[in-house]
This record gives structure tokens, C-alpha cells and sequence, in this order.
């Protein structure tokens, strides 16, 4: 088998093992919220967590509709948090299906019930994705607002991982529009971040988006060093994802090389990672 059809195999069978994995917690989740004999507060949460679970990109109106029914339920129960994470979720689901103008009053609206009770975490969330949004209309001007009125509010509240996760965004838009130099300097700065988080996770992933940086601008020995740190920290933590994401990575950039053996050597630890997710 040639290494690049190898490589997407490895790839496909990664992302079937955790899709597996999602569907079941989801199962689980929904039971609760639709068991009467528990809490409120217990059921919604149920929902929330159920939420997040939902494959979303690729199913806006159950997203939409599920949201719908968190809405219904915490304006009955005047529970004004969940109030406000429903306007969110449904501005996400409208946002996925291209529907910006509905997506914009929920979130407006989810922002305004945040402001009041000062849930600035919840804010900074709804500012991101507008600028997420504003991004996906190529109103990138906008978009950079609304990720920078984002970031302030995670650096005030020391929300390491919302500014990980809008500077990324922000270095993507970059990445996007060819500034491969400019983007670099954004993942550093996500780097120096991330170094501080105990949550190794933002730093594992940075180190894979610096490689990506390196690897489009055909620095392959650069892409190498910074995507076996992401494998090695994988490894360390441990990530199944992240170790089978890192042999992932090594194979593409030694097919670029040339050097199919250690292609196809880092494509076979990646499917025997790929093989024990799906055993397990």
C-alpha cells in the first residue's frame, strides 16, 4: 500500500474509535435529562454536557433543536445561567448553517443576560464566536475585533485556556491569508502561554500547529523538531490521540522527504495506537 493511502486509513480508524466513544457518553447523558425523578439542575446539566457532545458541524438543526429545548427549560425553571448558554447554543447551530443574522441576536442576546448576572467567562465564549463567525463571513477586520474584546477578558480573568484557544484562531486567520510569519509570531505567543498551563493538552497541540506552520512553508527539519515535542508531551501525559496525531504527523513529513520506510514505520505506530482506541 503506498504510504499516503496508508496514512489516511490510520486516520480514518483514529477518528471512528472516538466518534464511538462520544456516542456512548451521549447515550448516557440523555437518559438523565429525560429522567423527571432527578433535579432541575442535574437534567440541565445533563443536556449542557449532552450538547457539547453533538457533532454539531455536521448537525446544526439537532444542535438547534436540542438548544430549543435547554432554552424552553430554563425559562420555565427561571434558571438564567442555562438561559443564557441556550442562546449560545443556538446562535452555534445557525452560525454552522450559514444563517449569521439569527446566530448574531442569540448571541447578542445570550450576552446581554451574561453582562447582568457577570458571567464574564460566559461573555468572552459568545465574543469568540462571533469573531468566529464574523471570520466565516470573511469579514476578517471584524472578526480580529471581536477575538481581541475576547482575549482581554480571558487575560483578565486568567482564562488560559480562552486564550489558547483565541489565539489560535487568530494566528489561523494568518495562516489563512498566506502570513505564515505573522502566524508563526501569534503560535509562539501561544506557546509561551500554553508552557504555563498545567493542562499540557493547549501545549501539545500548539507544538502541532507550529510544525503545520513550518511544513506548508516546506521547512520539513523545523516541522520534524516541533512535531516530536508535540509527540514526546503526547506520550508523556498520555494522549492516545495525541500520540497517534504525532506518528501521524512524523509519516507526512517523511513522505515529503522522500523516506517511505520511516513513513510507513510512523503510518504502523499510528494503527497500532488506531487498533487498541478501537479495542478499547
Amino acid at each position: 500500500m503506498k504510504p499516503i493511502n496508508y496514512l489516511l486509513l490510520v486516520i480514518v480508524l483514529v477518528t471512528t474509535s472516538i466518534t464511538y466513544a462520544q456516542e456512548t457518553e451521549a447515550d448516557s447523558l440523555w437518559t438523565v435529562w429525560q429522567d423527571q425523578s432527578r433535579t432541575d439542575t442535574s437534567r440541565v446539566n445533563a443536556l449542557q454536557a449532552y450538547l457539547y457532545k453533538i457533532p454539531y458541524k455536521s448537525y446544526p438543526d439537532s444542535l438547534i433543536k436540542v438548544a430549543a429545548l435547554q432554552l424552553e427549560f430554563a425559562r420555565t425553571r427561571d434558571l438564567a445561567e442555562y438561559t443564557y448558554k441556550a442562546l449560545h447554543n443556538i446562535a452555534l447551530g445557525y452560525g454552522i448553517k450559514g444563517e449569521f443574522e439569527k446566530a448574531f441576536h442569540n448571541l447578542e442576546e445570550s450576552i446581554k443576560i451574561s453582562e447582568k448576572l457577570g458571567d464574564e467567562e460566559q461573555i468572552l465564549k459568545s465574543l469568540y464566536w462571533y469573531g468566529r463567525m464574523k471570520r466565516q463571513k470573511g469579514e476578517l477586520s471584524e472578526a480580529l475585533s471581536y477575538y481581541d474584546r475576547s482575549l482581554k477578558i480571558a487575560e483578565e480573568i486568567s482564562y488560559s485556556g480562552g486564550v489558547s484557544n483565541i489565539l489560535i484562531d487568530i494566528a489561523n486567520i494568518y495562516f489563512d491569508q498566506g502570513k505564515f510569519g505573522h502566524a508563526l509570531q501569534i503560535y509562539e505567543r501561544k506557546l509561551r502561554t500554553d508552557e504555563k498551563d498545567p493542562n499540557k493538552f493547549y501545549l501539545m497541540g500548539t507544538l502541532n500547529e507550529i510544525g503545520r506552520v513550518y511544513s506548508r512553508v516546506d521547512d520539513f527539519p523545523k516541522a520534524l523538531e516541533y512535531y516530536q515535542r508535540s509527540l514526546a508531551l503526547s506520550k508523556e501525559i498520555p494522549s492516545p490521540v495525541g500520540i497517534a496525531t504525532g506518528y501521524i504527523n512524523l509519516g507526512h513529513i517523511y513522505i515529503n522527504l522522500e523516506d517511505h520506510d520511516l513513513a510507513i514505520v510512523y503510518t504502523d505506530s499510528a494503527l497500532n495506537v488506531a487498533r487498541e482506541l478501537n479495542d478499547n
